[in-house]
C-alpha cells in the first residue's frame, strides 16, 4: 500500500512542479518523461520507508502541518531575496553578461575554452 501511495504521491508532486514552473519560471515539459519516472521511484522509496515506521510516529496529526510550517520558514527568505532581485531586474544581469562577453579561459575550467 505504502509504495503505490508514494508512486501517486510523487507523481502528482511532479505534476504540479511541471505546471507551476510553466506558469512561474518557464515551460520544462521536455523532462516530464524522465522526471516522471524519477518521481515515481523516489516515490516509491519514501512510501515503503514510510510504512515501514512505527504507527505511533505516522499517526500525529499536527506532523503534517509542523514539516510544512518548517519547510515554508526555511525557503520564505530565500523567496523574498529571489523576487527582490527579479523585480530589480538583478537576477538577468548574469545571464546577459554571459551571452554578451567573450569566453574566458580558466586553468580551473579547461574545459569550458
Amino acid at each position: 500500500m505504502g509504495t503505490r501511495a508514494g508512486i501517486a504521491s510523487g507523481l502528482a508532486a511532479f505534476g504540479t512542479f511541471l505546471v507551476v514552473h510553466s506558469l512561474w519560471i518557464t515551460p520544462i515539459w521536455h523532462i516530464a518523461p524522465v522526471g516522471a519516472l524519477f518521481a515515481a521511484a523516489i516515490g516509491a522509496a519514501v512510501g515503503k520507508v514510510y510504512e515501514g515506521l512505527p504507527p505511533r510516529l505516522t499517526g500525529l496529526p499536527w506532523g503534517v502541518g509542523a514539516a510544512f510550517a518548517g519547510g515554508a520558514a526555511s525557503l520564505a527568505p530565500a523567496i523574498v531575496l529571489a523576487e527582490s532581485g527579479l523585480r530589480a531586474g538583478v537576477a538577468a544581469l548574469p545571464v546577459v553578461v554571459a551571452a554578451t562577453s567573450a569566453p574566458r579561459c580558466s586553468s580551473a575550467l579547461p574545459w569550458a575554452c
